[in-house]
């Protein structure tokens, strides 16, 4: 299910190897200053449409839903907490930097592809 309000909004996605160098690279500085807080933004990421026509092209069947449906019969029902705290978060706006080209956010979808396909091989995702 999906709602094609939500097709641009972005969402920020880091491999595990992005996670690793990042680690890696703040080695040095958390042994230096184990005082020092140290966060890191990810900013590379894809859009959510990019998300929905993986699933399609992995097999998965997906229905436009749109926000006001509602009720026990919702897919999303057992979120509905989380959605009414969050105010419907999905996503974010694309970040203002010019980094939405598929060269700057090649490993990211990569990174989501292949969750995608590890999720159907452990049957968590089931073809349609």
């Amino acid at each position: 299910m999906y709602s094609e309000e939500d097709a641009r909004k972005w969402i920020p996605v880091a491999g595990v190897d992005a996670i690793a160098a990042n680690l890696v690279a703040e080695l040095p500085v958390r042994h230096s200053d184990k005082t020092k807080e140290v966060c890191r933004k990810v900013l590379a990421g894809c859009y959510l449409q990019d998300i929905w026509d993986m699933l399609k092209e992995l097999g998965l069947e997906l229905k436009n839903i749109a926000h006001g449906r509602d009720g026990r019969e919702h897919p999303l029902f057992p979120l509905k907490e989380w959605m009414v705290t969050s105010k419907g978060f999905m996503g974010t706006e694309p970040p203002k930097d010019g980094r939405v080209t598929d060269d700057d956010n090649a490993d990211a979808r990569l990174a989501v592809q292949r969750s995608m396909e590890h999720l159907m091989e452990c049957g968590f995702l089931a073809r349609s």
